[in-house]
């Protein structure tokens, strides 16, 4: 459970085995570790949002496990991770068709065609070959 970002629920679990992180990095971090320790056998459920459970599985196969000794559950928000393919930034966070990049600036079209390897949807600038011609912006991933 990532501190102050989740109800407390009651744990059927001993509390020495019930761990709080500060941050999702933070938690990703202690996956790592455990995972570089954990044998044959070992079986991971994880629930989040998307980029989080992306980042999850990430660590999970950089760690030798096999898509199916870990299972994934999207729960909480729709939002986007969006990869700048013209500055190679990510932007997190992202619930419209369109958003400004936060490395270069560029108005991007947030696309459906998502990349495993970099665990992000991909973003190109909007305007690139008519400057200023753009689309209305819509709230589309809650």
């Amino acid at each position: 459970m990532i501190e102050g970002h989740s109800r407390a629920i009651p744990s059927p679990l001993p509390e020495e085995t019930v761990h709080g992180f500060r941050s999702a990095s933070h938690l990703l971090i202690a996956l790592r570790r455990r995972l570089a320790q954990e044998h044959m056998g070992f079986r991971l459920y994880a629930a989040g949002t998307e980029g989080f459970l992306w980042d999850v599985a990430g660590a999970c196969e950089a760690a030798g496990m096999g898509k199916a000794e870990y299972r994934l559950c999207h729960s909480g928000s729709a939002q986007r991770r969006i990869f700048c393919v013209h500055c190679r930034t990510m932007t997190d966070g992202v619930t419209t068709n369109l958003v400004t990049c936060s490395g270069c600036g560029a108005q991007l079209f947030v696309r459906d065609h998502f990349s495993r390897r970099l665990n992000a949807f991909m973003g190109f600038q909007i305007d690139a070959e008519v400057p200023g011609e753009t689309i209305p912006v819509e709230e589309l991933y809650r």
